[in-house]
């Protein structure tokens, strides 16, 4: 009865993870139908996401094994195939009742009480961890997508910038071209200001070939031809976000897939050793063997001709013993090692992220120093000289500096910003958490840490 129950339960636990898996399948088709999905020009980073979900060879290819190893719980959970076997005696076996013509027999093998149940939690438990391999594999490509996504946005927010500047030192050398033909400033000021637009030229020639490869790198991941065009917004919105690093960690610990997937493996090999050890008991097999008999050439024999069924039960013997414990250390030591491997993964995952987590605050307080204070002053300067120079108070290389601060400037805020969204991404694949919740349209510097988190370092 207890057989019986256990039975019971597996298939209750199978049936209830094949349900999920079809319900995810569903869900999955149902929120990314081909037909639905359109990259124009109104397309956001979430459409570009939801692309990249459907067509990402890689993801597809994670997704298809996912799905192939929950069908394998279906076949280890069932007893093997009978076996059935035809005898034709060449020469017939004379016995009271009659000759012996042929003889047809099935065999069923009996694996020992709960190998079976056992095959199953561990199929189940690899479906669980390429599941969770899947969800590592779909943030990896979103953090890709992200990735080149920003960095082409600031290769575009740089062309601006740099053009921007331009349009400043050419009417600043129309200026310059007066005071020239006046005899105010001298030749070499001429000069000076077309080698400053000739060094502008050449940095927006290499921001424009390093488009392509950025382009190339986006696209791969979204599986469409590489020169497809990408649409950015006018300005991107920055992210507010108010985690602390105790909070990071749990989440990596408790949500990163990789780590799950880790666990789900671990929970597998511990399942191996019980199984190793089920090897000490025999498996049954269990058959009938049913022969077709002749009459006798003797008359008046009772049962003349009779078919007698014969049933067998038959077991291995298992008294290796060498074997068989040398199977349990090799489970036991797999179990170790997937432990370990983990606890690596792990401490990998947190050093990693404490990186991440530096430099975002980095770059917050880098954006709240340009943004805030740094490039008004340099505005503010840049003005003060400009009328100083038309007035003749100041120098032209004074006007060039002021020019070359606020250009320099610029490109590094748009740097951090760039940057600051790119460490976000990289953390929200770490913790497999969205932090869209947290975003606003500025990029304030992170929230100081608690006084607890400076105690613990």
């Amino acid at each position: 009865m207890r057989i019986n129950e256990q039975s019971m339960e597996s298939t209750g636990i199978f049936l209830k993870r094949k349900i999920i898996f079809l319900l995810l399948i569903f869900l999955f088709i149902l929120n990314l139908k081909p037909d639905e999905i359109f990259l124009n020009k109104d397309s956001e980073l979430k459409d570009y996401l939801a692309y990249s979900a459907l067509k990402n060879p890689g993801l597809e290819a994670a997704f298809n094994k996912w799905k192939a190893s929950v069908e394998k719980i279906t076949r280890v959970k069932v007893l093997p195939d009978a076996l059935i076997s035809f005898s034709y005696y060449i020469k017939e076996i004379e016995t009271k009742t009659g000759p012996q013509e042929q003889k047809l027999g099935i065999l069923q093998k009996f694996p020992w009480f709960g190998k079976l149940g056992l095959k199953s939690d561990a199929a189940g438990k690899t479906a669980d961890a390429f599941k969770q391999i899947f969800e590592q594999k779909k943030l990896n490509v979103f953090f890709k997508v992200k990735k080149s996504y920003y960095e082409y946005y600031y290769i575009s927010r740089a062309f601006e910038v740099i053009k921007k500047n331009i349009h400043l030192l050419r009417n600043l050398e129309e200026v310059v071209r007066t005071k020239y033909s006046t005899g105010e400033t001298s030749h070499s000021s001429l000069i000076r200001i077309q080698i400053e637009l000739d060094k502008l030229q050449d940095r927006l020639s290499t921001f424009s070939y390093l488009k392509r490869p950025l382009r190339t790198l986006f696209n791969s991941a979204l599986n469409r031809p590489f020169d497809s065009k990408i649409f950015l917004p006018e300005r991107m919105k920055g992210k507010f976000v108010k985690i602390g690093h105790q909070l990071l960690t749990k989440w990596i610990k408790e949500a990163n897939p990789g780590l799950k997937a880790a666990e789900k493996i671990i929970e597998r090999e511990k399942i191996g050793i019980k199984l190793a050890k089920k090897n000490y008991f025999p498996d049954l097999s269990l058959g009938l063997d049913y022969i077709f008999t002749g009459e006798s050439d003797v008359t008046g024999v009772p049962d003349s001709g009779k078919n007698p069924l014969i049933a067998r039960i038959s077991f291995n013997l298992p008294f290796h013993f060498g074997k068989l414990r040398s199977s349990v250390r090799e489970a036991a030591a797999r179990f170790r090692s997937v432990k370990k491997e983990k606890e690596e993964k792990e401490n990998s995952l947190l050093s990693k992220m404490d990186m991440v987590y530096f430099k975002l605050r980095d770059q917050g307080r880098k954006i709240s120093l340009y943004g805030d204070t740094l490039i008004p002053k340099s505005k503010l300067a840049l003005e003060v000289t400009r009328s100083a120079f038309t007035s003749g108070k100041v120098e032209f290389i004074d006007m060039i500096d002021s020019l070359r601060t606020l250009f320099d400037l610029e490109l590094l805020f748009e740097r951090a910003k760039t940057s600051y969204l790119q460490h976000i991404a990289e953390l929200e694949m770490m913790t497999g958490k969205e932090f869209s919740r947290y975003k606003t349209n500025s990029f304030p510097v992170l929230e100081e840490e608690t006084k607890q988190e400076k105690q613990h370092g």
